[in-house]
């Protein structure tokens, strides 16, 4: 990507405006601690990381 920073930009603001028309499941969550380290590959809008 050769204008990084406006993809950057772009998607910070765009993110939180999005509408899912699919539930979150967060049951795998149940077991997490607030401890608990997870990799948020960063393939989406980051619903799962919010949580």
């Amino acid at each position: 990507m050769k204008d990084l920073g406006n993809q950057v930009a772009y998607w910070d603001g765009v993110g939180a405006t999005k509408t899912f028309t699919h539930p979150l499941n967060l049951d795998w969550l149940a077991g997490a601690n607030r401890n608990t380290r997870i990799l948020d590959y960063g393939c989406g809008y980051g619903r799962v990381m919010a949580e």
